[in-house]
């Protein structure tokens, strides 16, 4: 309902009939807008806003008509003008009117046989949450008795402000199955839907998935979270281990040490044939802390990991030759 809010004694002695018709529509206009010709001047409309979410563009326009007069108790009010003199907006929104400075009149708005129409566009990008009502005071200038009079009057709008989710995932590995952990941090948006994409091809849509890779290997996979803020996406890196009799037989004897340690740690082994060794050290979190390689010959080798600017805590290493796959945890205190 609208609130009237007299600005002069004399206002309370009319009795005007001043019906504010706003109607909220959930399009997004582009701005300039146009005021709609075809809109009904005598339904009030629900006035409920499209929701919003912090740190999204957001756009909503407002389409409104204003009576050009109203006969009250014999007495003839015409009005000349009308303009937005407050607002409420959330912090990070603002608006722009069709018209300059925000104030309509008959000759600069198009006017039906007895209303002004009129429109503005809210757009920003919203810096905090909101649930409540938007209001803006719109003030009135008629003639009434050759004396210019004044009435402010109140719109009011429903409007919500949602925070973003943050994604996030834990994995571990069996072989080569690995078990995805969603840690997503929700906001208020009432919806959301994930979107797994296992770096094979494969997809789920399910919280926390279970996928089981065709073969060992390394694989991005990436957790999407779509709701009505948008969509966020976060990838890691993760590491099936390796299988097969006579990889293990190779692998188990490949050492790391010292373990705990404090600034390197070596890699030994035996290489049963020449090429490339691919290590990566990852966190708790299955995120990407370091990653390296060498080249060796076929029989021992022995490569060293710097440690140094790493922070405290518990790792795993994973490396991998010629197909093969093994992980070692590591202790850095």
């Amino acid at each position: 309902m609208v609130k009237t809010i007299p600005k002069y004694p004399q206002m309370r002695k009319i009795a005007t009939c001043l019906s504010l018709l706003l109607m909220a529509v959930s399009l997004r206009a582009q701005s300039p807008c146009n005021v709609d010709s075809s809109m009904n001047h005598s339904t009030n409309y629900p006035q409920t806003w499209h929701s919003g979410c912090v740190g999204v563009p957001y756009e909503e326009t407002i389409y409104f008509a204003f009576p050009l007069d109203s006969n009250v108790l014999g007495v003839n009010v015409e009005f000349l003008s009308f303009e937005i003199i407050g607002d409420n907006l959330p912090a990070g929104l603002s608006y722009a009117c069709n018209v300059s400075s925000c104030k309509w009149t008959p000759t600069n708005t198009y006017t039906t046989a007895d209303h002004m129409l009129a429109c503005f566009t809210i757009s920003g990008i919203p810096q905090a949450t909101f649930n409540g009502v938007v209001t803006f005071d719109i003030e009135g200038a008629g003639k009434a008795f050759g004396i210019t009079q004044y009435k402010t009057e109140q719109a009011n709008y429903n409007f919500k402000i949602f925070t973003p989710s943050s994604p996030g995932f834990t994995w571990s590995v069996s072989g080569t199955t690995a078990s995805f952990t969603n840690t997503t941090v929700h906001g208020t948006s009432p919806s959301y839907s994930f979107n797994w994409q296992f770096g094979d091809g494969n997809t789920s849509s399910a919280a926390s998935p279970t996928h089981t890779y065709a073969n060992p290997g390394i694989y991005n996979a990436c957790l999407t979270l779509s709701n009505s803020c948008g969509d966020s996406t976060i990838c890691q890196t993760v590491i099936t281990d390796g299988v097969g009799v006579e990889a293990e037989k190779w692998l188990s004897s490949w050492q790391v040490f010292p373990n705990p340690a404090n600034e390197e740690i070596h890699l030994n082994g035996d290489l049963n044939r020449a090429g490339t060794v691919d290590w990566y050290l990852l966190g708790l979190q299955g995120n990407m802390v370091k990653r390296g390689f060498f080249q060796g010959l076929s029989g021992d080798f022995q490569h060293i990991i710097d440690l140094r600017g790493i922070p405290s805590g518990l790792y795993f290493l994973h490396f991998c030759h010629e197909g093969a796959f093994g992980v070692r945890k590591i202790i850095h205190p």
